[in-house]
């Protein structure tokens, strides 16, 4: 130091999202500007009135049904103002038809595979057992 020196420090004000995933399906949510990628990373801090953008991705076999917290009534996606603390629920359920096997009047119904889709092998076993057995029953 050779002489006399002043020194100025600015703070920004920084405030935390925290997003929560619910439901009986899956699914990510991700933000804009990036930060939440939750499934993994579900809180970030962002600088006092920044706009937050949350977009919910189902996974396969998966729907998304909807926003709780800041983000309540909005549609996919929503937007969040950062002017406090603020926390956002999405919540994502199974689709209709995903897993298990449906039953249905006299053909016994389908199995679902883990994608979603009905596996086409599936009846043509069940005709080659029939015919086998059938066989075997008559010899």
């Amino acid at each position: 130091m050779d002489a006399a020196k002043s020194v100025t420090a600015n703070f920004t004000l920084q405030l935390v999202l925290t997003v929560a995933v619910s439901g009986t399906g899956t699914g990510v949510v991700l933000s804009v500007p990036a930060g939440i990628s939750c499934g993994a990373d579900c809180s970030e801090p962002y600088n006092s009135n920044v706009v937050v953008s949350l977009t919910a991705s189902p996974s396969q076999g998966s729907v998304f049904d909807g926003w709780s917290g800041a983000c309540a009534g909005q549609s996919n996606p929503c937007a969040v103002t950062m002017n406090s603390a603020n926390a956002v629920g999405a919540t994502f359920s199974l689709a209709a038809g995903s897993g298990g096997s449906g039953g249905g009047g006299g053909g016994g119904g389908c199995t679902i595979g883990t994608d979603g889709r009905s596996d086409p092998s599936l009846p043509a076993l069940f005709i080659l057992a029939t015919i086998v057995l059938w066989r075997r029953r008559r010899t």
